[in-house]
């Protein structure tokens, strides 16, 4: 019995952690922004995330937790990175003072305007 509890709570801990699917169902992976002291730009993506680009140019999208009420498309944002300094799943995003945690940080074409 104890057995069967502990497969089926690795197992329902396992399903929990699959990242997220690009449009071919392929695992996107995940993304590290070290730097972030000299990101270059932040467009919002209203209570979802926000896209990001770096130093090099490369731009990422950071999704939260959850949904976040006050990020919005006027909102101040500042990207509180994890503790090793880098902007990953481990930070957050105060956007006008509430704090929002991240989920993912993957790379991206850009906010919706900017792709071709």
């Amino acid at each position: 019995m104890i057995a069967r509890l502990t497969i089926t709570a690795a197992l329902l801990s396992a399903a929990t952690a699959v990242p997220a699917l690009a449009r071919d169902n392929q695992p996107v992976p995940e993304q590290r922004i070290r730097n972030i002291a000299s990101l270059l730009e932040t467009v919002p993506d209203p209570r979802q995330g926000v896209f990001i680009r770096a130093y090099d140019g490369r731009w990422y999208y950071a999704r939260t937790l959850d949904e976040c009420p006050r990020l919005t498309a006027t909102a101040p944002l500042r990207l509180l990175p994890s503790p090793g300094g880098y902007f990953d799943r481990n930070s957050a995003i105060a956007a006008d003072g509430w704090r929002c945690l991240v989920s993912s940080v993957v790379a991206s074409d850009g906010p919706p305007s900017r792709r071709h």
